[in-house]
């Protein structure tokens, strides 16, 4: 049987942004523990892809860890997400900026790892900020769009979306 499994981390995206997220992790199909001998994943068994969608004035990051090929493996990493200048400095002062979360999938066909961040109120200068997604070896890059400036006086957030429960 070629049951496709998926963990979601924070796959809320656009939809959720608007009515809330639960905050528990949930999983298809669970996943086995490291001490059930799968090997760990190595570089090309695995991919990172990132999107973005615009929600309610905020700029939603969408990441996505993939298996790609070769036997199962346990990929046990930090997901990153950053957001960067033009020039690869730190966009600051952004709350949660850089953000992460450890994450510990068996990767095999049909697995997918996806999770979600909402970047909200800039309010500088800039109008195009390089967003990168890294787990373990691999990485992919977006440029967005600044989310709109609400609150001139209120920080600017990257805040994780909760997964459904």
């Amino acid at each position: 049987m070629n049951a496709v499994r998926t963990l979601v981390l924070a796959g809320c995206v656009v939809a959720v942004v608007a009515s809330g997220c639960g905050s528990s992790t949930h999983m298809t199909r669970g996943t086995t523990s490291a001490a059930g001998g799968t090997a760990a994943c190595g570089r090309g068994q695995y991919a990172v892809r990132a999107g973005l969608n615009g929600a309610t004035g905020g700029t939603v990051a969408s990441v996505q860890v993939r298996y790609v090929r070769g036997p199962a493996c346990r990929l046990d990493t930090r997901l990153q997400l950053v957001i960067r200048r033009a020039n690869g400095a730190l966009a600051t002062p952004i709350a949660g900026n850089p953000a992460g979360v450890q994450i510990r999938p068996r990767l095999d066909r049909g697995t997918v790892v996806a999770l979600s961040w909402v970047w909200r109120n800039w309010c500088r200068a800039g109008v195009r900020f390089p967003i990168t997604a890294q787990a373990g070896s691999a990485r992919a890059t977006v440029a967005a769009a600044t989310p709109r400036c609400d609150d001139r006086t209120a920080a600017s957030t990257l805040t994780r979306l909760q997964g459904p429960g």
